[in-house]
């Protein structure tokens, strides 16, 4: 959605477009998008220097969220045929601006994949500024980058909810100087029911590193045939901290649920043996990308912060 050079929509057309796999599971079309038309102009220099088709890579200049919004699958004149399999969006700073459009214009299990590189407001410098962007204030705290995670995740999956839609979170890294959360998108009204089971905030002691964390809502099981949603109840030991006496201040609210899908990382996790990498020759940097998804496997997926 915001493509600068093309060079990212260059990638996916070389990697993974027409001819490099099989056509059922080869990209079709790329749309790289910008709202400079130098950029534009170097994205059409940039595509023909490697070679790429005119109808495997499209270059659009517009306004992200006027484009996204123009071919949204749900809400008020909607075009669901027009809808997006994958959007990428990847701007400098804050993704929150795309999100609410993002979120609309992809199909019924589409792919959304964000980055967001303001890690000093996700990091707890400026929460006033992280509850406008995300609807949560960010902690300084010994999990800040995993707060960081899911306080862009609150914000995709409140704005999804809106439109009956579920956000289900595949893999969600903090790498460096920002985060990056692969997101895939399903029409479940019901399943939106079950959103504020998994929101919660953190009441995090000023003297020592306890804390606890607490739930806004009470879901039943999801075997359970009766669907009736409550209030959480409170879990939080009061005004002090019962390990040192020391006060309290309040982070969030940010998304508690799974960060990351164990199928999903498990066949990423298969993708970096050696006989696979063939099939990504473009790919140099295995041994990082293998270390952070083994890692990203063997997390204790049912434990926040």
């Amino acid at each position: 959605a915001l493509a600068a050079t093309g060079i990212r929509s260059i990638r996916y057309a070389k990697e993974l477009g027409p001819g490099t796999r099989p056509p059922e599971v080869a990209i079709r079309h790329i749309v790289a998008n910008d709202l400079d038309a130098t950029a534009v102009a170097h994205i059409r220099r940039n595509l023909e220097h490697n070679g790429i088709p005119a109808d495997v890579v499209e270059p659009v200049c517009d306004d992200a969220n006027r484009h996204m919004h123009s071919r949204r699958a749900k809400g008020q004149g909607g075009q669901p045929a027009e809808a997006y399999d994958v959007i990428d969006l990847d701007p400098y700073g804050s993704c929150s601006p795309f999100l609410d459009a993002a979120v609309q214009s992809v199909h019924d299990g589409g792919l959304l994949c964000i980055t967001s590189t303001d890690m000093p407001v996700l990091g707890g410098n400026n929460p006033e500024v992280c509850f406008a962007r995300y609807g949560g204030c960010a902690l300084k705290a010994g999990y800040l980058h995993e707060m960081a995670l899911r306080l862009v995740l609150h914000a995709v999956a409140t704005s999804a909810a809106r439109y009956g839609r579920e956000a289900q979170p595949l893999l969600s890294c903090s790498i460096d100087f920002y985060v990056r959360v692969f997101v895939r998108i399903h029409d479940s009204p019901l399943r939106v029911k079950q959103l504020a089971s998994k929101m919660a905030v953190v009441h995090q002691c000023v003297q020592c590193e306890s804390f606890t964390v607490q739930p806004l809502g009470e879901a039943p099981p999801q075997s359970a045939k009766a669907s009736k949603f409550k209030p959480a109840r409170v879990v939080v030991p009061g005004q002090t901290c019962p390990e040192c006496g020391g006060g309290l201040k309040l982070g969030g609210p940010f998304y508690a649920g799974r960060l990351h899908d164990p199928d999903f990382v498990k066949s990423c996790v298969e993708a970096c043996d050696d006989e696979a990498r063939a099939s990504l020759p473009g790919i140099t940097s295995w041994r990082k990308i293998e270390g952070m998804l083994t890692a990203i496997a063997e997390e204790n997926p049912d434990v926040v912060l």
